[in-house]
């Protein structure tokens, strides 16, 4: 015999249920509620030191606030507690001025700066025509200050992002020259473009020669177009260039690499919780003997593609060691257009090594003298040692030139 339910009954049940998931629904809402009041607490007793010296500044200094100002130096000296020398704050104009460089253009005195071990800029190249060449400024040259500020204060994003500006305006810089003597320049800003990419077929030699000056955005494109150029004039043996090159981004080196490679691991990633990602390559188009020119100005994603090359047997890397830089940055924008620039990866080469503190030794060592890369951007091909060299282990490698196509 079926049991029958009385609508009532029915109704009861129903009432139940509802009232069990409600009950439910109420006490995770609670322990929900209540983890996220433990959270806002912790962070307000976290935050209590930095909100009372806000108030005191505000409600006491003698002067007028920058608010702006403010919070930004408060966030610029969280970022420098980390003692990272890659991870740095950007105020709104000072990202905008980045974002400009990123490209390959923007508007300063026409400079290639690295971080000098002691915090302040290092010049590595001064553009043709530019403001810098007309003031005197030269390769290898430290920048120390600008507008009066030590660039040990400001930081080297800062200062970097502080020597561009506005078209048409003068900015002063204070020069510490290799000898020690001092100097005040006074560049005028004006647009600056850099060809980042330039190629070039060596004479007599059948051997194409790529220099890469970064590897910020758009070189993955000129690079790929430069090599078909050196391709289809039939040169036999490829040199790349990256010395002097300050890195830039993996995005880019990554499809540059994926044209020289053949399939197979191409970098890894890892984070700080220790999760990994392994970015492959595809058969790349180029079979040539290739060789990579470095040096100790050879940074981040300009040793790790020399380092990739020559881990796949592909190139003989020449020159000297490079810096050891092994961690990878990730630009975060902020609300107000300001960015935090921090380094959130490490990264490691095809055979699993880490470049951080060690670099990259070349397989065939040869070190310029101070004057020679004082004068590196004025040396003939002739002069120029580590690439004279580079020339005679390519060419050892190479069969020789049919006797009706020989120079």
């Amino acid at each position: 015999m079926k049991k029958r339910f009385t609508l009532s009954t029915v109704l009861a049940l129903m009432l139940l249920v509802a009232a069990a998931a409600a009950l439910i629904g109420y006490n995770r809402a609670s322990v929900q509620l209540r983890e996220q009041l433990e959270v806002f607490q912790a962070q307000k007793e976290e935050l209590s030191k930095l909100i009372a010296a806000r108030e005191i500044i505000q409600d006491q200094f003698v002067g007028e606030v920058d608010r702006v100002r403010l919070y930004d130096s408060a966030i610029d000296g969280m970022v420098r507690s980390l003692d990272d020398q890659y991870s740095h704050y950007l105020s709104a104009e000072e990202y905008a001025r980045y974002q400009r460089a990123a490209d390959n253009r923007y508007v300063g005195v026409g400079i290639t700066a690295a971080q000098h071990p002691e915090g302040d800029i290092l010049v590595l190249e001064v553009y043709e025509d530019s403001p810098a060449e007309e003031s005197g400024i030269k390769a290898f040259d430290r920048i120390i200050e600008v507008e009066g500020t030590p660039v040990t204060e400001m930081g080297f994003e800062m200062a970097v992002g502080a020597i561009g500006g506005a078209e048409n305006t003068q900015v002063r810089l204070t020069i510490l020259r290799p000898d020690g003597t001092r100097a005040e320049v006074n560049p005028t800003r004006r647009a600056v473009g850099l060809r980042a990419v330039s190629s070039e077929i060596l004479a007599g030699q059948n051997i194409g020669l790529v220099r890469i000056r970064n590897f910020e955005s758009g070189v993955d494109r000129d690079f790929r177009e430069a090599v078909a150029r050196l391709q289809s004039a039939g040169v036999r043996a490829l040199i790349f260039d990256v010395r002097f090159n300050p890195g830039g981004q993996l995005d880019v080196m990554r499809p540059m690499l994926d044209l020289l490679l053949p399939e197979g691991t191409l970098i890894t990633l890892r984070a700080k919780d220790g999760t990994e990602h392994v970015f492959t390559s595809e058969p790349g188009e180029v079979d040539l003997p290739m060789a990579v020119l470095v040096n100790g100005y050879s940074y981040s994603a300009a040793e790790f593609f020399a380092a990739a090359l020559r881990e796949y047997d592909k190139a003989v890397v020449v020159g000297e060691p490079t810096t050891g830089k092994g961690y990878a940055q990730r630009t975060i924008p902020l609300e107000d257009q300001s960015a935090i620039i921090l380094s959130i990866v490490e990264y490691f080469t095809p055979q699993g090594r880490s470049l951080s503190g060690v670099g990259l030794t070349p397989d065939d060592a040869v070190a310029l003298s101070e004057e020679e890369n004082r004068n590196f951007y004025t040396l003939t091909l002739e002069q120029d040692r580590q690439l004279q060299r580079a020339i005679g282990v390519l060419t050892q490698q190479l069969p020789p030139l049919p006797e009706d196509d020989a120079p």
